[in-house]
């Protein structure tokens, strides 16, 4: 009988243990550095947060300026790097203001790297699974994140990622932590400016507007056009004072012209007749 219950004893502990390591693999949620949670440092604590030889980045390519159009669904990225790391990992919320769930997070084609779920706290969160990031050097994990309906005004991304020497252990490996601010493409269009350094004319235009930079004809200058409803219509970079663009194939309506310059930004609305 007392062998008996030493063997039980024995595969207990090595069940305990392999659930341990496998509970190491897979992302905790409630992790992301956002009000009121901690960071990845609360378990892998060896080395200070967002050590100088690594990094995390939020990336989406289709967010123009960080400006989000409510309804639309945009590809987002969180990409850490560290040199001779492992396997990496992350966690990951969008919330509003009052840092409540902004939005809609979803998996990519039904990707078996991650996983969306609800925190404790009722926040939901994308986090990785077991050997989700088993990459040397970097690993890049893409999820969507579906704006909400209706503007909420500013957003805030949260991201931490863990850079890791898979030694099944929490030891000796760097976390880090960033976020990212998202404004509203509504309430960028409210915001025209009346007295500019830009002309846009004619105004109203049929097939083309052009574009003069009153006090530096040079300067580089990135253009978004926006319909009244928020949606980026249309986005044209690199122009200098004097440069055309052609409308011809717009609608006739209101739309609104922002204007990037080292300087500053303009906004300005349009009519296409």
């Amino acid at each position: 009988m007392k062998k008996r219950f030493i063997l039980f004893a024995a595969i207990c502990i090595a069940i305990i243990s392999m659930s341990s390591t496998v509970y190491q693999s897979i992302g905790i949620e409630g992790y992301t550095g956002s009000p009121g949670e901690s960071n990845c440092r609360s378990c892998h604590s060896d080395f200070p947060l967002n050590d100088p030889k690594g990094s995390i980045k939020i990336t989406a390519p289709t967010l123009i300026n960080w400006n989000y159009t409510p309804g639309e669904t945009y590809v987002i990225n969180v990409t850490i790097s560290r040199a001779g790391a492992k396997v990496f990992g992350f966690d990951f919320e969008a919330l509003t203001s009052a840092n409540i769930d902004a939005g809609t997070l979803s998996i990519i084609n039904n990707d078996p790297s991650i996983l969306v779920l609800k925190a404790k706290n009722g926040r939901t969160n994308v986090i990785h699974l077991i050997d989700g990031g088993k990459t040397a050097n970097s690993h890049t994990f893409s999820f969507n994140w579906a704006a909400p309906r209706t503007s909420v005004g500013t957003i805030t991304f949260y991201a931490t990622g863990n850079a890791t020497n898979n030694n099944n252990s929490t030891s000796g490996d760097y976390t880090y932590a960033t976020t990212q601010t998202l404004s509203n493409t509504v309430n960028v269009m409210e915001q025209m400016n009346e007295n500019t350094n830009i002309s846009l004319y004619p105004n109203p235009a049929n097939d083309y507007v052009y574009i003069k930079n009153e006090t530096n004809a040079t300067e580089k200058m990135n253009l978004n056009i926006f319909d009244v409803a928020g949606k980026l219509i249309l986005t044209e970079k690199n122009l200098i004072s004097n440069n055309v663009i052609n409308i011809a194939a717009l609608p006739k309506g209101n739309y609104v012209f922002r204007v990037e310059k080292n300087s500053g930004v303009e906004v300005k609305k349009i009519i296409k007749n």
